[in-house]
Protein backbone atom coordinates (compact mmCIF):
# COMPACT_ATOMS: atom_id res chain seq x y z
CA UNK A 1 0.00 0.00 0.00
CA UNK A 2 1.34 3.43 -1.01
CA UNK A 3 1.71 5.94 1.60
CA UNK A 4 0.21 9.34 1.55
CA UNK A 5 2.31 12.03 1.62
CA UNK A 6 1.41 14.86 3.94
CA UNK A 7 1.71 18.57 2.66
CA UNK A 8 2.63 20.88 5.32
CA UNK A 9 3.42 24.83 5.39
CA UNK A 10 7.21 25.40 4.99
CA UNK A 11 7.90 28.41 6.89
CA UNK A 12 11.56 27.76 6.05
CA UNK A 13 11.74 27.84 2.33
CA UNK A 14 12.56 31.31 0.67
CA UNK A 15 9.99 33.59 -0.52
CA UNK A 16 8.96 33.49 -4.39
CA UNK A 17 7.71 36.37 -6.34
CA UNK A 18 6.05 35.95 -9.84
CA UNK A 19 6.62 38.61 -11.66
CA UNK A 20 5.01 37.31 -14.88
CA UNK A 21 2.81 40.64 -15.18
CA UNK A 22 5.52 43.27 -16.22
CA UNK A 23 3.53 46.39 -16.63
CA UNK A 24 -0.29 47.99 -16.78
CA UNK A 25 -1.55 49.67 -19.62
CA UNK A 26 -4.64 51.67 -19.92
CA UNK A 27 -6.74 51.39 -22.64
CA UNK A 28 -9.56 53.63 -23.77
CA UNK A 29 -13.01 51.75 -24.56
CA UNK A 30 -16.09 54.23 -25.87
CA UNK A 31 -19.83 53.86 -25.99
CA UNK A 32 -21.13 52.83 -29.86
CA UNK A 33 -21.64 55.27 -32.31
CA UNK A 34 -24.77 56.52 -31.89
CA UNK A 35 -25.81 55.93 -28.19
CA UNK A 36 -27.72 58.96 -26.87
CA UNK A 37 -26.19 59.09 -23.67
CA UNK A 38 -28.78 61.91 -21.93
CA UNK A 39 -32.02 59.65 -22.24
CA UNK A 40 -33.30 58.31 -19.01
CA UNK A 41 -33.40 54.01 -19.48
CA UNK A 42 -30.92 54.07 -22.02
CA UNK A 43 -28.43 51.39 -22.26
CA UNK A 44 -24.52 52.46 -22.08
CA UNK A 45 -22.52 49.63 -23.62
CA UNK A 46 -18.95 49.51 -23.91
CA UNK A 47 -17.75 46.23 -26.10
CA UNK A 48 -14.37 44.80 -25.63
CA UNK A 49 -14.07 41.87 -28.01
CA UNK A 50 -11.03 40.49 -30.42
CA UNK A 51 -8.75 42.07 -28.19
CA UNK A 52 -5.26 40.31 -27.37
CA UNK A 53 -5.49 41.47 -23.64
CA UNK A 54 -6.21 40.38 -20.37
CA UNK A 55 -8.70 42.57 -18.11
CA UNK A 56 -8.38 43.37 -14.31
CA UNK A 57 -11.94 44.63 -13.81
CA UNK A 58 -10.58 45.42 -10.33
CA UNK A 59 -8.05 48.09 -11.94
CA UNK A 60 -10.63 48.96 -13.97
CA UNK A 61 -12.87 52.33 -13.86
CA UNK A 62 -15.26 54.51 -15.52
CA UNK A 63 -13.80 58.37 -16.46
CA UNK A 64 -17.28 60.43 -16.59
CA UNK A 65 -17.05 64.20 -18.65
CA UNK A 66 -19.55 66.48 -19.25
CA UNK A 67 -21.67 69.68 -18.21
CA UNK A 68 -23.33 70.29 -14.85
CA UNK A 69 -26.80 72.02 -15.78
CA UNK A 70 -28.86 74.12 -14.11
CA UNK A 71 -32.27 72.17 -13.81
CA UNK A 72 -34.12 75.56 -13.72
CA UNK A 73 -33.27 77.44 -16.81
CA UNK A 74 -31.39 74.53 -18.27
CA UNK A 75 -27.86 76.48 -18.50
CA UNK A 76 -24.53 75.65 -18.14
CA UNK A 77 -23.39 76.68 -15.03
CA UNK A 78 -20.53 79.50 -15.32
CA UNK A 79 -16.91 78.53 -14.05
CA UNK A 80 -16.97 80.85 -10.86
CA UNK A 81 -20.30 79.03 -9.92
CA UNK A 82 -20.31 77.42 -6.32
CA UNK A 83 -21.77 73.99 -6.73
CA UNK A 84 -21.88 70.84 -4.17
CA UNK A 85 -21.98 67.17 -5.46
CA UNK A 86 -22.97 64.51 -2.46
CA UNK A 87 -20.50 61.80 -2.08
CA UNK A 88 -20.45 59.28 -4.92
CA UNK A 89 -22.96 61.88 -7.17
CA UNK A 90 -21.76 60.12 -10.51
CA UNK A 91 -22.92 56.76 -9.18
CA UNK A 92 -26.35 58.30 -8.92
CA UNK A 93 -26.16 58.75 -12.66
CA UNK A 94 -26.52 55.01 -12.86
CA UNK A 95 -29.43 52.31 -12.02
CA UNK A 96 -26.99 49.30 -12.69
CA UNK A 97 -24.20 47.85 -13.94
CA UNK A 98 -23.51 44.73 -15.57
CA UNK A 99 -20.15 42.65 -16.57
CA UNK A 100 -20.24 40.20 -18.75
CA UNK A 101 -17.85 37.64 -20.27
CA UNK A 102 -18.80 35.75 -23.51
CA UNK A 103 -22.39 36.57 -22.68
CA UNK A 104 -22.11 35.34 -19.38
CA UNK A 105 -23.23 37.32 -16.44
CA UNK A 106 -20.44 38.06 -14.23
CA UNK A 107 -21.42 40.70 -12.05
CA UNK A 108 -24.07 42.95 -11.32
CA UNK A 109 -24.44 46.26 -9.10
Amino acid sequence: MEKIKEAYLDLESSIQYDESIEKFQYRIFDPSQGTPLNTNGQEIRIQIMNEDILSLPCKSFLYIEGQLVDATNNQVYAAEALVALQNNAMMYLFSEARYHINELEVARF
